[in-house]
């Protein structure tokens, strides 16, 4: 994935891959540690919630059915 964006004739190849490697490094723990911020609050809002639990569990199995139905059905179609 990296050399697509790496260019020779600039130079230092190796201080392109640094900084590459530097971007995506801290996108990613931008990005999943807001996840699992956010995975943290949600679980200690449902922590005493029964019933709101409930609902984000058959919420997230309704979600897999209907995703599974439709890869089923594109799968069958050749989409």
């Amino acid at each position: 994935m990296l050399p697509q964006f790496l260019k020779p004739g600039d130079g230092r190849m190796g201080l392109q891959v640094a900084a590459l490697v530097a971007i995506t490094a801290a996108a990613q723990v931008i990005v999943y540690g807001g996840v699992v911020l956010a995975a943290d609050r949600l679980r200690d809002g449902l922590r005493d919630r029964p019933a709101a639990q409930a609902v984000l569990l058959r919420a997230v199995g309704g979600l897999l059915l209907v995703t599974a139905i439709y890869s089923a059905y594109a799968a069958w179609r050749g989409v």
